[in-house]
């Protein structure tokens, strides 16, 4: 008996083509139920909510920019389709959804769950159909998946103190390697545009590890002690570069000297954590949000140097914020809804 279901609204899904713009949304021309609410931020263009009572906390946007897919703990992934605005699919599985990635070419969707499990998903006849799940980290939440440029590799980040490496290009998945060295979770982890290098943040261990993937066998490449626990690393497109998010004092830019990371810039949050980090594709841009107060979060765009570009707040903790592939549009998700957000030109 297959462990996942499609169930409500199902239509077929066209394979990865042209790069979609997200400056093809207009507003007023939404359904109803995507319209933003009065008293929204003016930047935000579209919400997508699930149904009353349901939960999102990750998100994943397919590679060419049409699909967003969200999962939570109500243990449902929603395919929303951004070009026609509307919902596509809805995939149940049979524990809570952590984390979810894309493959480069957008035919591959995985989902690691609060179990230690992966699930893949193939896109065939305009649908993605689930194909296999295997054990990644036994009883061990994955907090984070990455493909390599290829397809064909797929890297784990969990609480189990390491992040491992799985050959995903046969019908039978296969460990091939693990990156080990944190003393406790990795919690995060960012990979470079050329593949080549990657980046792991240890939450509890106040660490950030390099991995230099260039060859057959995974080879450290560097190590960052912290003063305080770190959250989330990203890695600039170019690999250069990197910024991480995490507890007051934390969030800054590095450089890559060697082995070493030399800083550079702090990331201006007026005193405050910053999280979930991210690189816009051409690597211009850095965006994470950061929490105000008790009641108002706000997402940080800055430039590369580490000053803010610009600032939206919101009545609302927010749990992530990405890039789309356009650069110009951000996701910004809460508890409850996913927002697209316009970044002024």
């Amino acid at each position: 008996m297959r462990s996942v279901l499609f169930v409500g609204l199902l239509v077929a899904i066209p394979a990865l083509a042209e790069p979609f713009s997200l400056d093809a949304i207009v507003p007023a021309k939404l359904p109803a139920t995507m319209k933003p609410p009065k008293g929204t931020p003016s930047e935000v263009l579209a919400v997508f909510s699930p149904q009353r009572g349901d939960r999102i906390d990750c998100l994943a946007l397919r590679p060419d920019g049409k699909y967003l897919a969200l999962g939570g703990p109500d243990q449902l992934v929603r395919l929303w389709d951004l070009e026609k605005t509307r919902l596509a699919a809805t995939l149940r599985l049979p524990t809570p959804v952590v984390c979810l990635a894309f493959s480069p070419d957008g035919k591959t969707l995985t989902s690691g769950d609060s179990n230690g499990n992966i699930r893949v998903y193939k896109f065939e006849g305009g649908l993605y159909l689930f194909k296999a799940t295997f054990v990644a980290h036994k009883d061990m939440p994955i907090w984070s998946l990455v493909f390599s440029p290829d397809g064909n590799s797929l890297y784990s980040a969990a609480r189990d103190k390491s992040a491992s490496v799985w050959n995903i290009s046969k019908p039978k998945q296969v460990k091939a390697g693990s990156l080990d060295g944190h003393e406790v979770e990795v919690r995060s982890m960012s990979l470079s545009a050329d593949g080549e290098l990657l980046a792991t943040a240890g939450n509890q261990d106040m660490t950030i590890r390099l991995w230099n993937l260039s060859s057959d066998k995974p080879k450290a490449a560097g190590v960052l002690k912290l003063s305080e626990r770190v959250v989330s690393v990203a890695l600039a497109p170019d690999g250069k570069t990197l910024a991480i998010g995490g507890a007051k004092g934390i969030p800054a830019i590095y450089e890559r000297d060697g082995e070493k990371l030399k800083k550079l810039a702090p990331l201006e949050t007026g005193g405050h954590a910053a999280t979930s980090i991210g690189y816009s594709p051409d690597g211009s841009k850095i965006v994470g949000n950061s929490g105000l107060s008790g009641t108002e979060d706000r997402v940080l765009v800055w430039d590369t140097k580490g000053a803010i570009q610009h600032e939206f707040k919101y009545g609302l903790h927010l749990h992530a914020v990405a890039f789309t592939p356009d650069g110009r549009h951000l996701i910004v998700i809460t508890e409850s809804e996913a927002m697209i957000v316009r970044l002024p030109k």
